[in-house]
């Protein structure tokens, strides 16, 4: 199943965990399906989590729906092999070549593996922080510690291309 697909899905459960949170529609067509996917469930988490906040009869209940949540974001972030014409924010850049994007309210993307001299070297001396940016590459999966919808996670990626937005 493909990280798109497995994220509707997710919208849909999402959606019948709390009848009370309506899902919200897309944020923009110029996003890709995928990263929309993630950041409307992301959204729609956050409606569903203050309605579960609001009626849930004790901390157990609240703390059983975001485990539920948790796991399926969680499994959505580690479908995800490669990604395309992302479109995020320049977050942080480094002079060693390190850069984070983010891509979503609490998620970003980091390449650590940019090396001095390169073409993508070049690129990224050019970005300034807060930039938006669109970006493709592939996630390095053996580093993703997925930590749920508002874990601020940090996913290691090799960049293939950034361009300005």
């Amino acid at each position: 199943m493909s990280a798109f697909n497995y994220m509707a899905t997710a919208l849909m459960i999402a959606g019948t965990i709390t009848a009370q949170a309506q899902p919200l529609p897309n944020l923009s067509q110029s996003l890709p399906p995928d990263q929309a996917a993630l950041v409307n469930y992301e959204l729609n988490y956050d409606i569903a989590y203050k309605e579960v906040v609001k009626n849930s009869a004790n901390d157990i209940k609240r703390a059983e729906a975001e485990k539920r949540w948790d796991k399926i974001y969680c499994g959505g972030i580690e479908r995800i092999k490669k990604f395309d014409n992302w479109i995020g924010r320049v977050h942080d850049l480094k002079e060693s070549g390190y850069i984070s994007v983010k891509f979503s309210e609490y998620n970003e993307m980091v390449d650590i593996t940019i090396e001095h001299g390169t073409r993508m070297y070049k690129v990224i001396s050019e970005l300034r922080e807060d930039q938006p940016v669109k970006i493709s590459g592939d996630v390095e999966h053996e580093q993703i510690s997925c930590q749920g919808v508002f874990g601020r996670d940090s996913i290691s990626v090799r960049f293939t291309n950034i361009s300005p937005f």
